[in-house]
C-alpha cells in the first residue's frame, strides 16, 4: 500500500486530487493544510508517506533539506505540481550504504 501525503494551499485542486486518489486501489491518502513548516515536519514523520504532493507555494530549499533529514522515512519522493503549467518536478529521497567507490558509481547509474 503506498502511502500519500497531499499538502495545497488550493481548495479545488485538493478536492481534484482526493477525488483521483480515492478511487485508486492500492493507494492510502492523507491530506494535510499547510499551517506552519513544523506542523507539517509532524505530519510527515507521523505519517511517514511514500509520496508527499506539495503545492509549487508551500516549496521552499529548507523545507526540502528538513524533509530530506528524516531518518524514520528512508525512501521518499516529493513531488511539487505546478497546477498552473501542468508540470511536476520529482525529487527522490534514497539511502543507499556504500563500501567502495563502485557502488557511487552504480547508484549514480541507476539513478
Amino acid at each position: 500500500m503506498k502511502r500519500i501525503l497531499v499538502v495545497f494551499e488550493r481548495f479545488l485542486f485538493t478536492a481534484a486530487l482526493e477525488s483521483l486518489l480515492a478511487h485508486e486501489p492500492g493507494i492510502d491518502f492523507m491530506i494535510t493544510p499547510i499551517i506552519d513548516e513544523n506542523t507539517l515536519m509532524r505530519d510527515v514523520e507521523s505519517y511517514c508517506p511514500n509520496v508527499i504532493l506539495l503545492d509549487e507555494n508551500i516549496l521552499t530549499n529548507d523545507l526540502i533539506r528538513r524533509i530530506g533529514q528524516l531518518k524514520n522515512c528512508p525512501e521518499l519522493m516529493i513531488m511539487v505540481i505546478q497546477a498552473d503549467s501542468n508540470q511536476v518536478h520529482s525529487y527522490a529521497k534514497r539511502i543507499l550504504d556504500l563500501t567502495q567507490s563502485s557502488d557511487l558509481i552504480e547508484a549514480i547509474l541507476a539513478s
